[in-house]
């Protein structure tokens, strides 16, 4: 390399050191018992340390312009995936709340964390599905007593009372068979007041006839 060669002072200058025109110079006193034994000159070069650090700006610039677009790329495939299942996820909830359907489920994605908290998510719904079931049949039985209050409440008679009672609960319950029997406590026998519409059609395969008897043995 070429540098650059500066004469030597003919006589020494000032204590201390400057930079210039590229060059760091300066006088260093030598001293032993407070003795002046000479003085030393140095100068250096800066071209060196100046190539160096542009050296370092190049590649630090390099690195930047490298790492953002791949930063870039990386947040955006990221983006994707961490996004994708909390989208879905969110119109699982939305269908949910739209239609009210318990029986929806969250899919798995993969990832473990989104899996647990998806997991965590279905059995929540499963929970409020039951609850919802149970509050329901709940409600539908309220209904029923409601019904059967109400119509009780406009009949007088007892058979009638005991039609709409078994007519209710045949639409209600789903039952084949239902009867309401009266007890005779003197003579042991029971009597079929009323009968339920499917019921009329089982009497004969059971053997008892509409308004008949039915004894009672010792037994009960």
């Amino acid at each position: 390399r070429n540098q650059r060669v500066s004469p030597i002072p003919s006589a020494p200058g000032a204590r201390g050191y400057l930079f210039h025109s590229g060059m760091l110079s300066g006088f260093q006193p030598v001293e032993q018992d407070a003795k002046l034994l000479g003085t030393l000159y140095v100068e250096s070069d800066l071209g060196a340390l100046y190539a160096r650090a542009r050296l370092y700006a190049l590649i630090v610039t390099l690195v930047i312009g490298i790492s953002l677009p791949l930063a870039y790329l990386m947040s955006r495939r990221l983006q994707r995936r961490l996004s994708t299942p909390i989208l879905a996820l969110a119109e699982t909830a939305r269908s949910v709340s739209e239609r009210h359907d318990y029986g929806v489920r969250a899919a798995q994605t993969g990832i473990y964390e989104f899996d647990v908290f998806t997991r965590t998510f279905n059995e929540m719904l499963t929970q409020i599905g039951r609850s919802e079931g149970t509050l329901q049949e709940q409600l539908g039985r309220m209904g029923l007593l409601h019904q059967i209050t109400r119509a009780i409440g406009e009949r007088q008679d007892l058979k009638s009372i005991f039609t709409v009672v078994l007519g209710r609960l045949e639409e209600s319950l789903s039952i084949d068979f239902g009867c309401a029997l009266l007890y005779d406590s003197e003579a042991r026998i029971l009597t079929v007041n009323a009968v339920s519409a499917n019921g009329r059609a089982a009497l004969p395969a059971i053997g008892i006839e509409d308004h008949g008897s039915v004894a009672i043995d010792e037994n009960g």
